[in-house]
């Protein structure tokens, strides 16, 4: 037998339609609310929508919208999707007043007060003391009995081996208490082109990181037969294949000390490549990334990316993220935050990405803005990007001339 469904055409009512929505987010701020088996509150309110449940396909449709604008601003920054709510669930605007910059204590102040969880606030009061505004943060949930952090030394580069070579011999996590660096600015092409560099590295029992934008076949297999017969310890890495490493190798020669050949220029590769060489110390290679601590200090590059940084709109995140994840690979430093899971981790760990997105904000750029008498500050992308996506929100409600119902004859809204 088979089932007629009948497309039925339900107009939608702007004013009404998600006002069911905007009430709950109203009371979650407000009060907090328990849903899901979970108490969920104000600094919850992206997980708490994801674990709405929906009496039709409507109802589901509308709770996606609300969704969808608060994935789009918790992905642009952790605490961006909280302002936004707030925005959308107040009836009172925010008039911006000016723009200016906070120190890094009053900018640690000002995140704190975004905070709920003692706990977090220790751990971010721990983290900036120990990290300062630059460095990489590594935050996971781990089945510890408490919480951990630990800081390690070694810059990172974003490079990896190439995947030829890595899938010919084992180097994975290998280790070196002391390596030498060769870039090329460019790709070889062929083994012949490289040769004297081979047989220095043989004849010297040389330890190479070898980076370039790209290799040939050739070039790869005479590496690999070579490490796997220990004649050569030579890890060729790529960069320029992602934009995220597009400029790795001005990154690497400014902690390694190394001074890029570049054919375009006029170097030779069949010339005396040796005296180019940079160095690294305690090097490890990772799946995507090598860590190594410095041999040379990357200060002017740093402060050069710190410059531009300055300079970059806010609406453009992705250079944003880019400079900003450059500058935390060269600092020196690198701290794991282990949570230790628990019924709460998930918050925690929540809170804690939202706070140093919050404090990294406010480092860069803060706007003053006031609201029914009162004067408050935002880190200037955040605010912006939510005052964005609030207007978003507001136009795909208003653009919503209705809703198609599938249904069968006997009951119009059972497949709503």
């Amino acid at each position: 037998m088979v089932t007629k469904n009948k497309m039925v055409w339900k107009k939608s009512s702007p004013s009404k339609d998600f006002k069911f929505f905007e009430s709950r987010l109203k009371d979650l701020f407000n009060n907090g609310l328990y849903a899901s088996q979970n108490a969920f509150f104000r600094n919850d309110v992206y997980t708490y929508v994801l674990s709405m449940e929906s009496a039709s396909g409507i109802e589901y449709a509308k709770r996606n919208v609300v969704l969808d604008v608060l994935y789009s601003a918790k992905k642009f920054a952790p605490g961006t999707e909280i302002l936004l709510t707030d925005m959308i669930v107040s009836k009172k605007k925010y008039k911006s007043i000016k723009l200016e910059r906070v120190s890094s204590e009053e900018a640690r102040i000002l995140t704190l007060e975004h905070v709920k969880s003692n706990k977090v606030k220790n751990i971010f009061t721990n983290i900036v003391e120990l990290m300062g505004t630059t460095g990489r943060i590594h935050v996971t949930e781990e089945p510890l009995i408490e919480t951990e952090i630990t800081l390690n030394t070694g810059c990172e580069i974003n490079v990896a081996a190439d995947h030829r070579f890595a899938s010919s011999v084992n180097i994975k996590n290998i280790k070196f208490d002391f390596i030498n660096v060769c870039i090329i600015e460019g790709a070889t092409a062929s083994v012949s082109e490289i040769n004297k560099l081979l047989t220095y590295c043989y004849n010297n029992k040389t330890v190479l990181m070898l980076l370039a934008r790209s290799f040939p076949e050739e070039v790869i297999n005479t590496l690999a037969v070579n490490w796997n017969n220990k004649k050569l310890r030579i890890i060729p890495y790529v960069y320029g294949n992602d934009v995220s490493n597009i400029n790795a190798h001005a990154d690497l020669a400014s902690v390694s000390g190394a001074i890029p050949i570049s054919p375009m220029k006029g170097d030779s590769l069949n010339a005396d490549l040796t005296e180019k060489f940079g160095h690294l110390l305690e090097f490890v290679n990772r799946e995507k990334s090598v860590t190594a601590k410095p041999t040379t200090n990357p200060r002017r590059l740093v402060n050069s990316l710190k410059a531009k940084l300055k300079d970059v709109d806010w609406s453009n995140h992705d250079m944003s993220q880019l400079l900003s994840e450059r500058i935390s690979g060269l600092s020196d430093k690198t701290l794991y935050v282990k949570i230790a899971k628990s019924i709460e981790s998930w918050r925690e760990k929540s809170e804690l990405d939202m706070a140093m997105a919050m404090y990294s904000g406010y480092c860069t750029k803060t706007i003053v803005v006031s609201r029914d008498g009162k004067t408050t500050k935002f880190p200037y992308s955040i605010y912006k990007k939510a005052e964005e996506l609030q207007n978003v929100y507001r136009e795909t409600k208003e653009n919503i001339g209705g809703y198609i119902v599938y249904s069968d004859k006997k009951n119009l809204n059972n497949r709503q």
